[in-house]
């Protein structure tokens, strides 16, 4: 198994997962070998790389870290909710800030979003994805296959996936991770009210557009606040807070420890959990305004943000379990003698040292395909490698 772009895609090549359209329903099966229509339809749907098979990778695994079944409810249950959502506000979802904040605090609309009984039905989910990841013990570093049609989906879950880790290598309770993970479904739901071309922007935002931006985490508080439990709410309110009172929208700061003995006006626990899973998975997936970044340059980037955008425990908690070099990444030989320059694939990771994998060469510095050759890193102190996209 490995992930391979779009563009090396070649006819004949084998799925080594199934690859799911936004609903996640299933597009192609595993095992299907491609031809050009295929391929011609993933570049159409927005995809930039999927997993394959390969005769001199067939031992590489990895395990998902939430069952198919849950994975297909958790989305469909966010496509509906959003459906209920937008038909609950698209009478005033393109005004400005200040109507839309009086209709959300209306009566009305608070009495018809607690009829959708989206909280009752998210409880219920939450509570079968936290049974599938409580019992993992690291992250792989493997996230899932997104699109333009299906990013806030796949997006929404894969941070779930990786708050309920750090959530418990940070000691919480069952009880506080089935109201982090309530609030993760939604805690970007204020979106909704930001103009799509705003959203879909390739390159930076202007001013004007940037504003728009911000003020999304006060009308997702809003639309959840009187349904969905306090905690829960505050993750829509926090989420792009930042330890050193830079985030928005009320600009406080945080603690920069995972241990709380008072109640004072800083960012919540569960604000800087969501902030950290949702910075994560967004560095290491494909959006409209910006490609992945390589899981190496992703995690140092992380490191980059530490104490003053990020809770350094909480960061901590996540480079502790996650893998700098995720299974079935492609790489690069920087350093490290006769192999310099050669090419391969991670092919396992070990829970006794996340961060030295076994590799598999399988080119030679000119590019030739070779033999393949398994390396050992934690023999090999001196070797580094860079992950490529390839």
């Amino acid at each position: 198994m490995r992930r391979i772009s779009l563009e090396n895609l070649k006819t004949g090549m084998q799925l080594f997962q199934p690859v799911y359209d936004e609903s996640h329903k299933v597009l192609l099966n595993r095992g299907v070998k491609l031809n050009e229509s295929y391929i011609k339809h993933f570049k159409d749907l927005g995809f930039s790389s999927i997993y394959v098979t390969d005769k001199f990778l067939s031992d590489v695994k990895y395990d998902t870290l939430i069952s198919d079944d849950n994975m297909y409810e958790a989305v469909k249950h966010l496509n509906l909710s959003y459906k209920h959502i937008n038909k609950l506000v698209r009478d005033f979802k393109d005004k400005p800030s200040a109507q839309i904040l009086d209709n959300l605090r209306s009566g009305k609309f608070k009495k018809a979003f607690a009829q959708t009984n989206i909280y009752n039905s998210t409880n219920r989910i939450a509570d079968k994805i936290i049974d599938d990841v409580i019992t993992c013990s690291y992250h792989n570093g493997v996230n899932s296959l997104k699109t333009p049609g299906n990013y806030q989906y796949y997006h929404t879950i894969d941070t779930i996936i990786t708050a309920i880790l750090i959530a418990k290598n940070s000691k919480l309770n069952r009880k506080q991770i089935l109201e982090l993970v309530v609030g993760l479904f939604f805690y970007d739901v204020g979106k909704i009210f930001i103009p799509e071309k705003v959203l879909e922007k390739k390159g930076k935002l202007n001013e004007e557009e940037f504003e728009k931006v911000k003020v999304h985490p006060d009308l997702g508080y809003e639309l959840l606040h009187e349904v969905f439990p306090i905690m829960s709410t505050h993750l829509a309110y926090q989420h792009h807070e930042r330890q050193d009172g830079t985030g928005y929208p009320r600009g406080i700061k945080g603690l920069n420890t995972i241990k709380r003995t008072d109640g004072g006006s800083h960012i919540l626990l569960f604000g800087e959990i969501a902030g950290v899973a949702d910075a994560y998975d967004a560095l290491i997936s494909d959006r409209p305004h910006r490609k992945a970044v390589p899981h190496d340059e992703a995690i140092e980037e992380m490191k980059s943000g530490s104490y003053s955008h990020f809770n350094q425990e909480v960061l901590n908690k996540l480079l502790n379990l996650t893998p700098v070099y995720p299974v079935g990444s492609s790489f690069k030989v920087m350093s490290g003698g006769k192999y310099k320059d050669c090419k391969g694939v991670v092919v396992n990771v070990s829970e006794e040292d996340l961060n030295l994998p076994i590799l598999r060469l399988l080119y030679d510095s000119n590019g030739r395909k070779i033999k393949p050759i398994d390396i050992n890193m934690r023999k090999k102190p001196d070797l580094q490698i860079k992950l490529i996209n390839e």
